[in-house]
This record gives structure tokens, C-alpha cells and sequence, in this order.
């Protein structure tokens, strides 16, 4: 996601992929420890503007926000993170004595992007159910300007990946 002043000082455009649209769209429906604020929800609910940009292949999804509207949402991001982390740790199956349960992995940008789009290729949240949304909220919670944040995957989510996302993340090992 991109942050630029349009209009006046505290007005955002924020731009973000269609896949972190989506995400957020559908996470906005879940429940929450932190629900996002009305005044946020109605800034999402506008029609966003539609951006394309040549070296870009893919359309960006811009939408309008304060400054303080997107900070609630990297709040909003990183709790439904940490939900899922919790999660994953509690459903997986019990590892071996020497092997941990979760793997973390520190991930680039580029190698996070590229191991979303060879998901999604092969059919994304409906076959990766518990990978792929992981690697889409840290790539939306940098979109928002977030630092990246070490990704935790149980055994057998990272076990299912294809092997070339494997190694895109264990390329920087946590």
C-alpha cells in the first residue's frame, strides 16, 4: 500500500493490490479483539478508484482515509495477525520432540509477493486454506506501512506449499 496527501494534509489515497482489497473486505467481517472504527468502515465502503499503471500488470484498488484511519486499520491488520498466529499454533498437530510445531520465516517483499502470486495461480485461500492468507495479511499490513513481521507457519501448512514457495520462504529463515 501506498500513502500519498491528496487534497488536504491528513487525507490518504491509499493503494493497495486486489488481493489486500479482498482480504480486507472479507476480514472485515470477522469478528475482531479490535473492530474497526465506523468512520473506517465507511471509508471502505466507498467505491474505491480503480488505478492502473503500465509496469503494473495487475489494477490497483484506491481508497480515501486519514492518517489516523489507516493507522487503525495497521492496528486492525496486525491483531487479526496475531489471531491467526494463534490459531495456526493451536490447530496443528503435535510435532515430533525436536521439531517445532511452527516454522517462522523473515520474508522480502518480493519473494512474499511472489509466493502469494504462484498460490493464487494455483488456487489461492480454497487450496491453500491456511498458508494463504497468512502471506496476504503480512503483504497488506506493508502495504500500510508496517514493518515486516517474521511469518509463522504450523509444519504442515508450510509442508502442503508447492517446493518453489517453499523456498522463496526459507530464502531468509527466521
Amino acid at each position: 500500500m501506498t500513502l500519498a496527501a491528496q487534497g488536504g494534509a491528513s487525507t490518504r489515497s491509499i493503494t493497495l493490490t486486489t488481493e489486500c482489497w479482498r482480504f480486507i473486505e472479507e476480514a472485515r467481517r470477522w469478528p475482531a479483539l479490535i473492530p474497526l472504527p465506523a468512520d473506517v468502515h465507511a471509508s471502505l465502503d466507498a467505491t474505491p478508484e480503480i488505478k492502473f499503471n503500465g509496469a503494473i500488470t495487475e489494477p490497483r484498488i484506491v481508497v480515501r482515509m486519514t492518517l489516523r484511519q489507516a493507522q487503525d486499520t495497521q492496528r486492525w491488520l496486525q491483531t487479526l495477525g496475531n489471531g491467526l498466529a494463534r490459531r495456526r499454533v493451536l490447530v496443528s498437530r503435535s510435532a515430533m520432540p525436536d521439531e517445532p510445531a511452527a516454522l517462522s520465516f523473515r520474508v522480502t517483499t518480493a519473494d512474499l509477493t511472489g509466493a502469494i502470486e504462484t498460490l493464487k495461480a494455483l488456487g489461492g485461500l480454497e487450496r491453500y486454506p491456511e498458508a494463504y492468507p497468512v502471506l496476504v495479511l503480512e503483504r497488506s499490513r506493508r502495504e500500510l506501512q508496517s514493518p515486516p513481521q517474521e511469518i509463522r507457519l504450523s509444519r504442515e501448512a508450510f509442508e502442503a506449499l508447492p517446493g518453489n514457495v517453499r523456498q522463496l520462504l526459507m530464502a531468509h529463515r527466521g
